[in-house]
């Protein structure tokens, strides 16, 4: 046997359709997918096709000769993902799935473009690029003699790809296992989609190209591609501090996800060319680690970072401003009675020597700053991002461009539902970055649009990055055993039921959205159906009645969900209902309709931008608009399962990757900018 070897999309099927119809050769397949079948005798054929690395493959005996075909990756890649949208995943986007194989996560689509072709061409005996095929294939297929015997070719029988398009060939049309002709000319159409060279230059946008050409270029340039990008920018690296101390916080909410996505993501994309980027993470008490380093779950990362540098940590607040005023706390608590010691601590709170203190703090930080400045000790970074603006004040004295990601204005447009303290600090966080020049990322075009129609910031400082949902963990899950394990954990009833789910806080709207459902179950008394209410409880909640009263009205409060049971309480879900009254984005909606699952939504900022079709909008004042919506999802002939389809379908559209992605195009601008610092 002889391997026959490529990336996928580069003209394998191809070739074994010529050295079948040409020279009278069959082939085999070898792979490692679980779903299809292998051919149980596929090292008996004179070759057999494979996309694996080469120390992946069974028998893994070295003599074995092997051929290798290459194309122009990113001809492969367009291929590739196009092939995805059309055949492997109807709903997925050709963007994102061009975008995921130019960066190949985790080692998947076989190692990546370049690592392929940088192991295979090592290996091969024979290489064979995909144009030079096309252009003469009996010239490039008769190269074989150097390894085997051929016999002698019948060019008269010499295939196109426009034949086997149209045909049924012997590979590439499913003769093997389909049994309707159709079928097959429709699998050798999608098989056989072009086989044009150089169709990237159409269809692969210029970022990607880009991306593409900083990743694979290198081996590009050995088999004599050409590189049509743009010249690289000024100077590398790119110097990013990316302060990641709200992954430390116990409230994981959409933020906190927002951090914990982008770490990752940015990761996985600058691992593929790390010498363009250092991105360090700020933590807390001047705790810096590097991006490079993470090799292990971010979050258990930080936790052994800051516990291995911990001695170093209280060393530096026993010298500290913090630590003098911490030791004076604790020792005024310890010799004082409580009852003493108790309106002390109140008046302390409501006066300002508080705020005088924090300013003494602030003071003297900012001095040592200047100092580190001075001695050279302070790293300099080309950026600064904040994930949020409450957290400058965590790094108000650091030098550097400023990056913002904004959420949403809900401080400005709905300050009645905020607390009255992180209100203030959000008003400060954007008023000091504006201060400063600063550029700002939004996560919906409705934050975008709130930002500069609230504090007239112009569109040059704006931009947006959606943000989205784990597709990797939020998917359709339906397991009847597990769904009845999770039911009895959070003391739930077995029956159909709608669901909402967040940090349970006036904004949400959850007391309109509970009416609703009464007055739905009032007019239907014989409807069999429940409420579930997940999430832990926030705050300004006090009108929500007790769980016995709620329960009489079947509705049930589950608190707050496990993340591995998410995907199962969204599968198992008749609807969401996020019937909000603003939202910066929405992380919930989206992972439901990952799940299949449509969404009742509140008919305002950002919700009708990222649902879509994937749900139905209610007036969230409106109560008896909202039950007309839960009636109508619920008893409607087909609009469930129709809303369903097209929640799937959305979900698609975005990506964190593509976030991380569009993130890191932002940082160049912005570090590249004319801007002062």
């Amino acid at each position: 046997m002889i391997w026959l070897a490529s990336f996928p999309r580069s003209g394998n099927t191809f070739f074994r359709n010529v050295l079948y119809e040409v020279y009278g050769l069959t082939s085999s397949t070898f792979h490692r997918e679980p779903d299809r079948p292998l051919d149980e005798d596929y090292a008996g054929a004179p070759f057999v096709k494979t996309h694996l690395l080469p120390d992946q493959l069974i028998p893994d005996d070295p003599s074995i000769k092997s051929v290798y075909i290459v194309r122009d990756g990113r001809d492969a890649l367009v291929s590739m993902a196009h092939h995805r949208k059309d055949f492997i995943e109807s709903n997925s986007d050709f963007y994102i799935n061009l975008l995921e194989a130019i960066v190949a996560p985790k080692g998947s689509f076989f190692g990546g473009w370049s690592e392929n072709v940088r192991q295979w061409t090592a290996k091969a005996d024979i290489v064979i690029r995909f144009e030079d095929l096309i252009e003469d294939p009996i010239g490039q297929v008769e190269r074989l003699r150097q390894i085997m015997e051929l016999p002698n070719p019948r060019i008269d029988r010499l295939p196109d790809f426009e034949a086997l398009k149209r045909g049924t060939p012997k590979y590439g049309s499913g003769r093997d296992f389909l049994n309707e002709e159709a079928d097959m000319k429709e699998l050798a159409q999608k098989n056989f989609r072009r086989g044009k060279v150089g169709s990237w230059e159409s269809e692969m946008p210029k970022d990607l190209q880009k991306l593409f050409w900083e990743i694979h270029g290198e081996e590009m340039v050995e088999l004599g591609y050409k590189n049509t990008c743009e010249a690289a920018p000024k100077y590398y690296p790119i110097k990013v501090l990316l302060d990641v101390g709200k992954l430390l916080e116990p409230a994981r909410d959409g933020i906190w996800r927002y951090v914990l996505e982008l770490v990752n993501s940015l990761q996985v994309i600058i691992q593929k060319y790390p010498d363009k980027w250092q991105i360090d993470l700020f933590i807390k008490n001047g705790l810096i680690l590097s991006l490079k380093e993470l090799d292990t779950n971010i979050i258990d990362y930080l936790y052994q970072s800051v516990q291995a540098q911990q001695e170093e940590i209280e060393e530096f607040l026993d010298r500290s401003y913090e630590g003098t005023l911490l030791r004076t706390k604790h020792l005024i608590k310890k010799i004082l009675p409580y009852f003493v010691y108790a309106p002390l601590s109140w008046t302390y709170k409501k006066l300002p020597i508080r705020w005088l203190l924090l300013k003494t703090k602030r003071l003297i930080s900012a001095r040592k700053i200047s100092q580190l400045q001075k001695e050279n000790l302070l790293p300099v970074y080309d950026l600064i991002h904040l994930p949020l603006p409450q957290r400058l004040v965590e790094m108000k004295d650091w030098p550097g461009k400023l990056l913002v990601t904004v959420h949403d204005l809900t401080h400005i447009t709905t300050p009645q539902f905020h607390q009255k303290a992180n209100a203030l600090k959000a008003a400060w966080g954007l008023a000091m970055a504006l201060k400063r020049d600063g550029h700002f990322l939004c996560i919906s075009n409705s934050t975008m649009k709130d930002l500069g129609n609230h504090l007239s910031i112009p569109s040059s400082r704006l931009k947006k990055t959606y943000e989205s949902a784990n597709r990797d963990h939020f998917y359709p899950r339906k397991d009847d055993q597990k769904w009845e394990a999770i039911l009895n954990k959070y003391q739930l009833p077995k029956k159909r039921f709608l669901v909402t789910l967040f940090t349970l806080e006036p904004r949400k709207n959850l007391l309109n959205t509970l009416k609703a459902f009464e007055a739905l179950k009032a007019e239907e008394p014989e409807m069999d159906i429940a409420f579930f209410v997940c999430g832990k409880m926030g705050w300004k909640m006090d009108q929500i009645p007790d769980a016995d009263e709620l329960k009489q009205h079947d509705i049930y409060l589950a608190g707050f969900v496990e993340e591995e049971d998410l995907p199962f309480f969204y599968s198992y879900a008749e609807a969401l209902c996020y019937i909000s009254f603003y939202e910066g984005f929405g992380l919930p909606p989206l992972e439901a309709m990952s799940c299949g699952t449509p969404v009742i939504y509140g008919d305002n900022s950002s919700m009708p931008e990222v649902i879509g079709p994937g749900g139905i909008a209610a007036d969230p004042t409106n109560v008896k608009n909202i039950q007309q919506q839960m009636h109508k999802l619920l008893y409607e002939d087909g609009v469930r399962e129709n809303l369903s389809k097209h929640a799937r379908k959305r979900s698609f559209q975005f990506s964190w990757l593509k976030m991380a992605w569009e993130t890191l195009q932002a940082y160049e601008e912005v570090a590249f900018s004319e801007d002062k610092v």
